[in-house]
């Protein structure tokens, strides 16, 4: 699942992400830290890590205004 940032920092590269810019949601287990974004160059990398891709979006992300 692809989202897309809004002032997010990448949880690898700690590097802003950029309006409309695609990134995904990944959980660090071991850490206990869930749905941290990370950005598609670094996602390789925290797949190294261990980390698990996820597509639970936070709650209201998503979401149709009313």
């Amino acid at each position: 699942m692809r989202e897309r940032a809004d002032g997010r920092a990448c949880e690898v590269c700690q590097r802003t992400l950029l309006p409309g810019e695609p990134f995904a949601f990944f959980d660090d287990p071991e850490r206990r830290r869930f749905r941290r974004p990370v950005c598609p160059l670094c996602q390789r990398r925290a797949i190294a890590r261990g980390w698990q891709r996820t597509g639970v979006r936070p709650p209201g992300e998503g979401q149709p205004a009313a």
